[in-house]
């Protein structure tokens, strides 16, 4: 090659670097632009005259600074950033809102309280009562505006996935179309597509600020995308799309899928990196989080509340209602059951959930799947780490109940088959549903229904307690309907008085006629009192039931010395209240003619029993003939001495049975009107009275009669005996059925069970002494009366919320730890964000320094290029002018 060609290459290989520094300085603001390159190289050498020649410089290629490493590294970095940037700003504003004094929940909630306070040292005060009730109001507006503020942020959060989905599908279609003029130029041998592979780097960077993804290039130039999953983004010059749907449970939240080839797949699940990830994870976690926990609050706080004013008389001595609308309320409940739109159909299934214990409610959601193999096998599984709650199956048809952890789910109707899956969403909208029923002052039941006192010519020592309400209407599901102690409105079915039979038995009776109480129906009578001591006079469980003993023989006088009992054997079952299942208990044998008081002690060894005896008889018509032998009254082998000038009547038969240590020691009284005497065993002995004296016709008499009203005349030698009658307490659950026949022996087959619940406990301490009365009634007037307020503000400290799983929190607790739940996870994300951003600042400026435009280098590089093109410029005139002196030479 001539001399003038080295030059011409050399000028040729100027311009280009010329070129190339200027393309890079123009670009250096471009987003995405690498820094280019001329790499060139020697040309061949020739041999000429045994010498070797240089030929000059060749152009290879513009070449792009580029390190694949470095940008994978940079894509990976970007989609942590982001995924952590977007779930920081949009918890920030919840964060913001709870811990807010002036916007969360808590100051409203202690004033609530306070007011409660306020009012129970003045229930009378009309003014008073109208504060309580505005502060009621402003707790449930500020329920309702915090979970309004959440919920908004929720449609906000749904509104950007669909927005995000629109940039990534535009980003995607970007890279599929130039992955298409890549392989264009490159497989037309025109080069290295540098711009448009600067392009296409910079749209997958741009991807990854949505989603972690990775990429693999073929030979032809193309780049395929992947999510970290693996599901294919783009292929070749194909892209597919992302789509957002609606939750199969739920409208306002969003799903995400892609669609290929008209196949759409759901990725939800496998997103991970990038805001697109940010986002699900805010709706999918943090959002269920806040309203679950918010809600369990004021679920709780209702429930509590109504509980306890439901328990109370108001100023117009009607009993309190609720305070908040149910938290049952049928279509509150129905509004916690959610069908997924993959259900088979037709759509007709129902259901509902109610809470059945507030205090043991999680803050948690539940997916309830039928899952085969048949349509009536289900699972119950937690919705936030798919664990396993509960399984079974559909073994009575619908309705059908399934209860765990304090709530109840109904099935009501439908067709429900395998496959269906529903969502329980027990507390996620009680903030919301949270509403006020009381409107007026009055309105607010402060005071406790009953009202109890010690008699004021009462000889010992005994003192009953203001008494302590614990149910006025029933259990569910009729806990609408008024228990029988409180169906009459302003008055207690029946009233009570306690009477102390002695001093350390008393019996409860009906005192609706004040002048003459009488025995309950059952009788509650013989009840055990230890001095000293305070005795709880019901009892607490609301499914308690008493069987009399109704047969034929129990309690009836009969000639001889027995009581005439036959042989009885007595069974029990017991149905487990919360599942349902049967188990037969251990039965009772009672021998023939074996007294009451034996059987009670017998029945008091086996679990859940408790039984009493009593035994009762009348004497009468006591008739001494005057001759023969001497007329004397024997009862249970105790003579009963008659020293004249008294006689052998009910007055002095009284005196001789209360006054023989014996017949004490049975736990025998005697009282006496003037013209019977009535004998009474509160421990239920037999009791046997026999006459000695002449016998019959003319002889000398006494007539016993019987608590039924038979009667036995009894002459001189003879004897007659009444048995105990008995009563048992069966626990709830537990039946008792005889092997008697016919109208029974003690008991009837069958025995009827009556409840025994008055829905109100009291106490009796101190020493009562025989005689000693107490009553309780209802509270009439007691407009000044504040234990239901006291016990409204006693609900401020207990442990009411999540007490199932540990000690439990109060309202306020369950508050601060929302707050410290959301302010702990905004503080996590503030330090992640902060790092994500500090690696991916040093993973930028680590490719900046690679790839990015250093202006004073090209600078630099514009002068060195633009004197190697002058240098080349030289050596062709160089060229020509020896060519020229050649040429003149001829």
């Amino acid at each position: 090659m001539s001399l003038i060609n080295i030059g011409l290459s050399g000028l040729k290989a100027s311009q280009a670097a010329l070129a190339t520094t200027g393309h890079n300085i123009t670009n250096a603001d471009t987003p995405g632009y690498t820094r280019q390159r001329v790499e060139s190289s020697t040309n061949p050498a020739i041999t000429s005259g045994g010498l070797i020649q240089g030929q000059g410089v060749q152009i290879d290629e513009v070449a792009r600074i580029y390190d694949q490493f470095i940008n994978d590294q940079l894509i990976r970095d970007t989609s942590v950033y982001k995924e952590a940037e977007t779930h920081l700003s949009a918890i920030e504003q919840m964060d913001k809102l709870l811990s807010n004094p002036e916007a969360g929940v808590a100051l409203e909630l202690a004033g609530m309280f306070n007011s409660f306070q306020v009012v129970s040292d003045d229930p009378s005060s009309v003014s008073v009562r109208n504060t309580v009730v505005n502060d009621i109001n402003d707790v449930v507006v500020r329920f309702n505006q915090v979970y309004s503020s959440i919920y908004d942020q929720q449609l906000i959060n749904s509104e950007q996935l669909e927005s995000s989905a629109i940039e990534v599908n535009t980003i995607l279609e970007n890279i599929a179309v130039l992955n298409k003029e890549i392989m264009q130029v490159e497989g037309g041998g025109s080069g290295t597509a540098n711009d448009l592979l600067d392009q296409r780097d910079e749209s997958v960077r741009q991807l990854a600020e949505f989603m972690d993804i990775s990429t693999i290039e073929d030979s032809s130039g193309a780049l395929s995308v992947y999510m970290s999953s693996g599901q294919s983004l783009v292929v070749g010059d194909i892209a597919y799309d992302l789509v957002i749907s609606d939750d199969e449970f739920d409208l306002n939240k969003k799903t995400v899928s892609v669609s290929v080839q008209g196949n759409v797949i759901d990725v939800t699940d496998q997103l991970t990196g990038g805001s697109v990830s940010g986002l699900l994870n805010f709706q999918n976690d943090t959002i269920p989080e806040a309203l679950n926990q918010l809600g369990r609050i004021a679920l709780v706080m209702a429930d509590q509340i109504n509980e306890q004013h439901r328990l109370g008389i108001d100023s117009n001595g009607d009993l309190g209602g609720n305070v908040f609308t149910d938290i049952n309320d049928l279509d509150i409940a129905r509004d916690r059951f959610f069908s997924s739109n993959q259900n088979t159909l037709p759509n007709d299934r129902v259901g509902n959930v109610t809470i059945i214990d507030s205090s043991t409610l999680t803050a948690d959601d539940y997916i309830l799947e039928f899952t085969g193999p048949s349509d009536i096998n289900y699972e119950v599984r937690r919705a936030s780490d798919d664990s396993v709650v509960t399984r079974g199956l559909v073994s009575t048809g619908y309705p059908f109940e399934i209860e765990f952890e304090g709530i109840q789910i109904e099935l009501e109707s439908g067709t429900f088959v395998e496959g269906d899956e529903f969502e329980i969403r027990p507390t996620q909208s009680a903030a919301r549903d949270l509403t006020i029923e009381i409107e007026r002052g009055d309105q607010l039941a402060l005071a406790s229904p009953i009202r109890t006192e010690g008699d004021i010519g009462n000889l010992g020592t005994g003192a009953i307690t203001q008494g302590t309400i614990l149910d006025v209407y029933q259990e569910a599901p009729n806990d609408d309907v008024l228990i029988s102690t409180f169906a009459t409105a302003g008055q207690l079915a029946p009233p009570l008085l306690v009477r102390f039979t002695s001093e350390t038995t008393y019996d409860v009776l009906d005192n609706t006629d004040p002048s003459n109480p009488v025995s309950l129906v059952p009788p509650y009578e013989d009840q055990v009192f230890v001095p000293g001591v305070n005795n709880e006079l019901f009892s607490d469980d609301p499914g308690l039931t008493v069987v009399e003993s109704a047969g034929a023989n129990a309690g009836v006088v009969v000639a001889g010395a027995t009581n005439g009992y036959l042989a009885e054997n007595l069974s029990f079952t017991y149905t487990d209240p919360d599942t349902g299942v049967v188990t037969a208990r251990p039965g009772v044998a009672i021998a023939a003619n074996t007294p009451a008081q034996q059987i009670v002690s017998q029945l008091n060894q086996e679990q859940g029993i408790t039984a009493t005896a009593r035994t009762e008889l009348t004497l009468s018509n006591f008739v001494d003939n005057g001759a023969g032998t001497a007329y004397e009254i024997v009862v249970n082998g105790e003579t009963l001495t008659i020293t004249a000038p008294d006689v052998v009547d009910a007055s002095t038969i009284e005196a001789a049975i209360n006054s023989n240590g014996n017949l004490s020691s049975q736990n025998i009284r005697a009282f006496s009107d003037g013209t019977t005497v009535r004998l009474e065993s509160y421990v239920g002995v037999d009791i046997t009275v026999t006459v000695n004296g002449d016998a019959n016709p003319g002889g000398d008499t006494v007539d016993v009669t019987d608590s039924l009203g038979n009667a036995l005349t009894v002459d001189g030698g003879n004897s007659a005996t009444v048995g105990g009658t008995i009563d048992i307490q069966l626990e709830d659950g537990l039946v008792m059925t005889s092997d008697s026949t016919g109208f029974g022996n003690i008991f009837t087959p069958v025995p009827t069970a009556t409840a025994l619940y008055f829905g109100y406990q009291a106490e009796v301490n101190g020493e009562p002494q025989y005689t000693d009365t107490f009553t309780i009634d209802y509270n009439t007037d007691g407009v000044s009366d504040n234990r239901n307020a006291t016990n409204l503000v006693d609900i401020q400290r207990e442990k009411t919320i999540g007490v199932d799983s540990s000690a439990g929190q109060t309202l306020e607790e369950g508050y601060n730890q929302l707050v410290a739940t959301i302010g702990s996870e905004t503080a996590s994300l503030r330090v992640n964000t902060a790092a994500a951003e500090s690696v991916l600042e040093l993973t930028r400026s680590l490719k900046e320094s690679i790839s990015g435009v250093n202006l004073d280098e090209e600078a630099a590089n514009l002068i060195k290029f633009e004197q190697a093109y002058n240098a080349s410029a030289k050596v062709i005139q160089v060229a020509q002018e020896i060519l020229d002196t050649l040429l003149n030479s001829f």
